[in-house]
């Protein structure tokens, strides 16, 4: 292989192999913290990419002191609750210039890792990937109501502020289109094209589950029990023909709107191969639907 390709392959793998380090941190933060509490902490982490990218352009320490500063007044109001996320060490994202993070390399990622600092165009898109990461992931608090009010404030007013039974009602009313086999397969395209994770191929399936169970808010007792595995097991095709065409087409516009062009690139080619699948009347059906 030529070496100017296979040294941007090596650059590619580090990224990715940093930020699937960095999602995984996230991710373990959850058993720790409450829904309002994850909230908050994703939009400090998403404030500290952002300094970040400010420091890579203009090396200037104050954007590290500033989120230090952030950090020090979550350490104030949380206390010993801090301590899981501190365990995690994001702060040291900011020496990504001057050395290598290498906690989670193989021995091969370890011995190149050495050689090697991050240039600027890789923590780049480190960053960028980690952004569109914790914005997913804050979209899935704010959908399950993480962010209307802290816990501590829900628990101390739940006896003055109950609602009605037809109150009641209204809120826990389930969209029925945003089926669990949906939740899943956009769950399975938000990883592969950002994240390069694909359960069967480059990740443990287990460690994608139990996030799934987090995000969609399912218990979780162990992989043996869970309908997820054995759902997740069989992306992106889990349903057949029609029904997978009609779930294709109603997660494309959510990566429409967030501009994931791999996620759209990827769902445009499963949709084409599933029309292809569909018998003779079944397309014809699918083609009136389209005019």
């Amino acid at each position: 292989m030529d070496n100017k390709i296979l040294q941007i392959v090596n650059h590619e793998h580090r990224v990715i192999t940093l930020v699937k380090k960095f999602v995984r941190d996230y991710s373990d933060l959850s058993a720790s913290y409450t829904p309002a509490q994850q909230l908050e902490l994703t939009e400090h982490l998403i404030f500290m990419l952002e300094q970040l990218g400010h420091y890579i352009v203009d090396e200037d320490y104050a954007y590290c002191i500033a989120y230090l500063k952030a950090e020090d007044e979550l350490l104030k109001k949380y206390g010993s609750q801090f301590k899981p996320y501190l365990d995690k060490e994001f702060s040291s994202y900011f020496i990504m210039k001057d050395t290598v993070l290498i906690q989670d390399y193989t021995k091969q990622d370890r011995d190149w890792g050495e050689r090697n600092n991050f240039t600027p165009e890789e923590i780049n898109g480190f960053i960028y990937r980690c952004q569109v990461a914790l914005a997913y992931f804050r979209q899935n608090l704010y959908l399950n109501d993480a962010g209307k009010t802290s816990d501590l404030a829900l628990a101390d007013n739940v006896m003055e502020h109950r609602p009605n039974e037809s109150q009641i009602a209204i809120k826990d009313k389930p969209d029925k289109d945003a089926t669990k086999a949906r939740q899943l397969l956009t769950i399975y395209y938000f990883l592969k094209s950002t994240l390069d994770i694909e359960g069967r191929i480059s990740n443990s399936i287990s460690s994608i589950v139990k996030l799934i169970h987090l995000l969609t808010g399912t218990k979780f007792t162990n992989i043996q029990n869970s309908g997820i595995y054995k759902k997740y097991a069989l992306m992106p095709n889990y349903k057949k023909d029609a029904a997978l065409l009609a779930d294709l087409k109603y997660i494309r516009p959510i990566f429409e709107g967030l501009g994931i062009e791999n996620a759209l690139t990827l769902i445009d080619e499963e949709i084409k191969t599933a029309i292809k699948e569909l018998s003779v009347n079944d397309r014809k059906k699918q083609n009136k639907k389209d005019i």
